[in-house]
């Protein structure tokens, strides 16, 4: 993410190093513009995957803190849900 990031702002930056970089890198085959972004899509995409997995990972650290397992708290909403175990 931040190697991304780094590379996106430098592409703004120092525009005429970069997009030397692009075209010795692609040989030609890219426009810089659409590196750009691509790139800036690739950082979005990448920042809602990073995202999602924060909050994964936080919900079962707090499983563990309450030393419950997933079908442990799934029962348990189901059982609140429903006014009690069937």
């Amino acid at each position: 993410l931040s190697c991304g990031l780094w590379q996106f702002i430098t592409s703004f930056t120092w525009r005429d190093e970069m997009q030397l970089n692009v075209q010795l890198a692609y040989q030609g085959n890219v426009k810089y513009q659409g590196w750009q972004a691509m790139l800036a899509l690739y950082m979005l995409v990448l920042l809602a995957a990073v995202g999602l997995l924060t909050e994964l990972l936080t919900f079962h650290l707090v499983l563990i803190a309450r030393k419950m397992s997933t079908y442990d708290f799934i029962v348990a909403q189901r059982e609140s849900q429903l006014g009690g175990p069937p």
